[in-house]
């Protein structure tokens, strides 16, 4: 990402003010073996070996797409950065923390990395947020493909995709002890308990502010 010969790219849209939203890397967990069943993309891997990084020695380790990614952030201070998956660092918030404090043009989102996240300590997590509040926007990596019949409603997609985002909704908003579930992924966590002034940011007021500044 931050090989010189697309710096031009990355001007273009500096100079007319356009963000980019930016999936560099996929989860550490992709060069790690598949061992571990608690690990939170062990099915998607398990299914996708095509996409294992740990069977693909010939590309490059997640550490050094990291670093070339934290470059390219380093060259472009007034590009608007949106990184996709918590920056690719959604095992670790202390490690987006450090990037959000070092870049102040970089901004996160959480699609596909739930599980990520609310494996984590709660405090640790909810401290995170708050701190962040206006840094972080509401992601799913979710979408219902187009029925061949536009009278046709796939309801059990639908259905899928609803009972996750309230699942997301209760992580967020209530302060009890919470079983999070997503597929096979099942983590006793507890939830955030975050202010409506932090909820408001999360999933509305900060991609309107960012996507249309």
């Amino acid at each position: 990402i931050d090989d010189p010969r697309i710096q031009p790219i990355w001007d273009f849209l500096t100079e007319k003010n356009i963000p980019v939203l930016a999936h560099i890397g996929e989860p550490l967990q992709a060069w790690r073996p598949l061992d571990d069943e608690n690990n939170p993309h062990y099915g998607y891997y398990k299914e996708h070996p095509e996409y294992h990084a740990y069977n693909f020695p010939e590309i490059p380790q997640w550490e050094e797409i990291m670093a070339a990614r934290d470059n390219w952030i380093a060259k472009n201070p007034k590009l608007t950065i949106v990184a996709a998956h918590m920056g690719s660092m959604s095992h670790d918030l202390n490690l987006v923390a450090e990037r959000l404090d070092k870049y102040p043009n970089m901004y996160v989102e959480t699609a596909a990395r739930w599980v990520d996240i609310v494996m984590q300590d709660p405090e640790l997590v909810r401290n995170f947020f708050i701190k962040y509040q206006d840094r972080i926007m509401y992601g799913t990596d979710y979408g219902i493909n187009t029925p061949p019949d536009p009278n046709d409603q796939d309801t059990g997609q639908r259905d899928m995709i609803d009972s996750r985002m309230e699942m997301h909704w209760r992580y967020l908003t209530e302060n009890d002890s919470l079983l999070f579930v997503r597929g096979s992924n099942k983590v006793r966590t507890h939830s955030l308990g975050l202010p409506d002034s932090v909820i408001n940011k999360f999933y509305y007021d900060n991609a309107i502010r960012v996507l249309t500044q």
